[in-house]
């Protein structure tokens, strides 16, 4: 019930991995966290994923997909993240990848999670790994664009 309107009220379709899901012992009929509260789309999702212990994937403009987080590890994406701006600034090119490395480790993932490559004659990381860490790798490089 708590998908269906969540696919009424945002327009998404929402895919669950129930096979995924029901290795980590969630089914159809699972109860959601009941503190749930955000009122964006990607805040929800966080949210209830983090308190569920499962991940989600974007599979296009119109679809997520709920699944477990080791399911989620097994999927890899390719990302560029332009970061001339951010070496425009107070940065060196070793400056932010430590610092990006260092935040990366806080926050749980391993140089095993994904691949990362700088390409000096584009200033952009190219970046192979899942959606998860794929996120926290915008988040920390939106950060770092603000020093």
């Amino acid at each position: 019930q708590f998908m269906a309107n969540m696919e009424r009220q945002t327009e998404l379709n929402i895919l669950v991995d129930f096979g995924s899901l029901l290795d980590d012992g969630w089914n159809p009929r699972s109860t959601m966290p009941p503190n749930i509260t955000e009122s964006n789309i990607g805040d929800l999702l966080d949210e209830l994923c983090h308190s569920m212990k499962i991940a989600y994937r974007v599979v296009n403009k119109n679809t997520i997909e709920l699944l477990s987080i080791e399911a989620e590890k097994q999927h890899r994406d390719v990302e560029f993240y332009n970061c001339a701006k951010i070496l425009e600034g107070p940065l060196d090119i070793n400056q932010m990848i430590q610092l990006l490395r260092q935040s990366l480790q806080a926050a749980g993932f391993t140089a095993d999670d994904m691949r990362a490559y700088y390409a000096n004659e584009i200033d952009c990381f190219i970046v192979l790994a899942p959606q998860s860490i794929q996120r926290t790798i915008e988040s920390i490089l939106k950060r770092l664009e603000q020093l």
